[in-house]
């Protein structure tokens, strides 16, 4: 997970290339060295040669050395047919001879040079050895004012005679000499022969032994190693066995000190230099061996740091102007910026392949990522209608039969006999009589309510969710990621001591970051949402964790 998440903010950082170079201890030292051997390295003039199969690196390895490619190689057999030179400012001149191995006149050009006896061909040789002469000149390029490709060599021709000259050979006899062997083109007969000839007659011309093995490891653009680990192995060995039979066990250590080196990249410049101080005198080493004990391991510790530094702050800074809810992969970027960090920290202090060995646990740090991102995340809410559905109602009419009554006076005929003094006499007269009067009708005869629709009514407010708003990381983002850094470099260093857990080492890198960052950080949260202030955030953090950095340590 970790390396994967390295190769995503990889990508994000596509304008900063160098953003996670890992600047391992050796490649700092191969730099603060080449740096002194130009300078003032040796005391006096050191002669070093370099030999080997053609195609080994020798030529690359001096380019290396020379931090240029003046030398020109192309890898292929037979090319070099000239004695390569350069000269530096620190007392060191190297010597880059033909290979060996392939054509037989070169490689006798590189015998002659070494003071070494001849091959002789025979009729099936081609091109036909036509063994050098005395007389016979050889040519020496002097690479040591070429400042570019563009340059040409210095030449100069000398005699064979002249050069093995005792007179001649008291300036450019070789002090030491490099024995290059590339192990995945096989060590073969062709070797072991030449290898053996070397030390028989530097042995009898020294007191010491002044070879040293340096067996060139290629590895492809993606840093696949070519050789493998027999081809390593049977090749340190068969090595290890001509120096025993040339130098018996009383004479030499146990073990023949091989060096493995890549000549392009410059590994193991450092421990060639190392060796060479062993085989020099004393006088002749200068101030190289303060520089090997003491000032290298310091300088390169201090430059790793303060690179790493560097980085972690590039980090920082774009990492925290994110807003939280940012994600890549499908995975919050806060998140993935921490697992980067921890295979960024693990491969600068101890080593690509440690990535799924060292495994922190890191479930400590997610939990503060979460953290984090909780208290950037703020609710959005608004305020909302509480409805409640209402009835409209009406009075409706209820009809039915009304029945009234009514009475009345009404005045009827009636017939009344009235008696005379002879007759009876009738007489109608009116006489009045009340009547009831009774009327039956459809009339409203009541009332009653009728539900004649639904209207929503307010009866209050209340607060409606409607998303979420997100902040930049900011101040705590930084802070966790620097202070993961610090603890992964504490995590690493003191996993060699087993004397503190991951937690302990994270507790620890937290607290000491707390610390670098507390004077700055009102302008860390200042520069955090300025639209142009991402520059001057890196600066700042830059500035807060290099200050006085050798001695928070």
């Amino acid at each position: 997970m970790s390396n994967e998440a390295l190769k995503t903010l990889k990508g994000l950082f596509k304008d900063h290339p160098d953003a996670f170079k890992v600047f391992n201890l050796e490649s700092l030292e191969k730099d603060y060295l080449k740096g002194k051997l130009k300078t003032d390295a040796f005391a006096s003039r050191i002669n070093l040669y370099v030999t080997g199969r053609t195609g080994a690196g020798k030529t690359s390895l001096g380019n290396s050395l020379l931090d240029s490619q003046v030398m020109k190689s192309t890898g292929l057999q037979d090319c070099t047919d000239f004695i390569g030179f350069f000269k530096l400012a620190g007392n060191l001149a190297y010597f880059d001879l033909p290979g060996i191995g392939s054509n037989i006149n070169y490689e006798n050009l590189n015998r002659v040079a070494l003071l070494m006896d001849q091959r002789s061909g025979n009729k099936f040789s081609n091109p036909p050895v036509n063994p050098l002469k005395p007389s016979d000149e050889l040519l020496i390029k002097d690479f040591s004012k070429c400042i570019n490709p563009n340059i040409p060599p210095e030449e100069e021709s000398i005699t064979v005679e002249h050069w093995q000259y005792d007179v001649q050979q008291a300036d450019i006899a070789p002090d030491v000499i490099l024995y290059v062997l590339a192990p995945d083109k096989q060590f073969t007969d062709d070797d072991r022969q030449y290898l053996g000839n070397l030390l028989e007659t530097w042995k009898e011309r020294t007191e010491r032994c002044i070879i040293i093995p340096v067996l060139n490891i290629f590895s492809k653009e993606d840093g696949t190693v070519l050789p493998t680990s027999n081809e390593i192995e049977y090749s340190c060995r068969e090595i290890s066995d001509l120096y025993q039979v040339v130098y018996p066990n009383e004479e030499l250590p146990q073990i023949v000190p091989i060096v493995k080196i890549n000549s392009k990249t410059g590994k193991g410049i450092a421990k060639i230099t190392e060796l060479i101080c062993k085989i020099l005198p004393q006088e002749k080493i200068g101030n190289l061996g303060q520089v090997l004990h003491k000032d290298l391991k310091k300088y390169a510790q201090q430059e790793r740091r303060g690179r790493y530094y560097r980085t972690l702050s590039l980090i920082a800074s774009i990492m925290a102007r994110y807003t939280v809810d940012k994600k890549v992969g499908g995975q919050s970027l806060l998140q993935t910026a921490t697992s980067a960090i921890e295979a960024y920290g693990i491969r600068t202090f101890k080593s690509a392949e440690a990535v799924s060995e060292v495994n922190p646990e890191m479930d400590s740090v997610a939990s503060k990522v979460e953290n984090i991102v909780k208290d950037k995340t703020e609710e959005i809410t608004e305020k909302e209608d509480i409805i409640k559905p209402k009835e409209i109602t009406e009075n409706v009419p209820i009809y039915g039969n009304v029945t009234t009554t009514k009475q009345v006076v009404v005045k009827k005929p009636k017939v009344v006999k009235k008696k005379g003094w002879v007759f009876s006499k009738e007489e109608i007269v009116m006489e009045e009589e009340v009547v009831t009067l009774t009327n039956t009708q459809r009339d409203i005869i009541d009332y009653k309510k009728e539900v004649i629709g639904m209207v929503d009514e307010v009866i209050g407010q209340s607060e409606k969710f409607v998303g979420h708003k997100y902040q930049p990381g900011g101040y705590p983002a930084i802070k966790l990621l620097l202070g993961l850094g610090e603890g992964i470099q504490f995590y690493c260093d003191n996993q060699q001591k087993n004397s503190q857990s991951w937690l302990a080492c994270l507790e620890q890198g937290e607290l000491m970051v707390e610390r670098k960052l507390s004077p700055y950080k009102s302008q860390i949260e200042q520069l955090v949402n300025a639209d142009d202030g991402e520059q001057k955030l890196i600066q700042v953090l830059e500035q807060a964790l290099l200050k006085n950095q050798s001695k928070s340590r």
